[in-house]
């Protein structure tokens, strides 16, 4: 009865749970309280998985938000340059509470998608260098296949970089967002995507990213 004016704030599992047990009967039988124990570990799976896929979504949207106005290929390098010295330096502070080997395979960890970033980077500076290249050099107009291919590779450097993220979201505080921002802040001031490559718009109320 003391939990009857909170039961609006629980989550239904958690009603659904407290009901069900409510309503086993309470016979000292043998396998009595077998009914409840199933019960009780069906309804933590589905709070741990959604718990789960929350934390998820919400790691995500977080580093969708890290990424607002990086529009190119030079802007994600910085980006990801940063944020691997950001990660790194943290792996040396005092109390850090992990083994030796711990913070060698995190860091190994951070260097390789750094890489991966980088790469994935460098390959969307290229096309884009590529396709303008042709474009000065012939005089036809940019075609669809073009910009398709240049924001496809330009999609995955910004994956690549947020896959990095990650682990910022994963194993850094809450209180280095200030930091994360103003790297983000730096990257996308100086980005310049070109006209020609589709850039994703804004969620509402950022602002547009410059465009050359």
């Amino acid at each position: 009865m003391y939990i009857l004016p909170h039961l609006s704030s629980l989550p239904p599992v958690a009603v659904g749970v407290a009901a069900g047990a409510a309503v086993v009967p309470r016979e000292k039988a043998p396998n009595s309280g077998r009914p409840v124990t199933a019960l009780l570990t069906f309804g933590i799976s589905w709070l741990l998985g959604a718990l789960s896929r929350r934390l998820t979504s919400d790691r995500a949207d977080w580093c969708e938000e890290m990424t607002l106005g990086v529009t190119d290929g030079y802007a994600l390098v910085r980006l990801a340059s940063d944020v691997r010295t950001h990660l790194l330096a943290r792996l040396e502070e005092p109390g850090f509470g992990q083994t030796s080997r711990a913070i060698d395979k995190r860091r190994e960890e951070i260097e390789q998608r750094f890489r991966e970033a980088k790469k994935a980077a460098e390959r969307s500076i290229k096309t884009e260098t590529d396709v303008e290249k042709a474009h000065h050099a012939s005089g036809d107009l940019i075609t669809q296949e073009d910009r398709t291919k240049a924001l496809c590779h330009f999609g995955e450097a910004l994956h690549g970089c947020r896959l990095l993220l990650h682990l910022a979201h994963d194993h850094g505080r809450r209180s280095s967002d200030s930091v994360l921002h103003r790297l983000r802040d730096g990257a996308a001031f100086h980005a310049s995507p070109p006209r020609w490559r589709e850039v994703p718009p804004p969620r509402s109320g950022e602002s547009r990213a410059r465009l050359i």
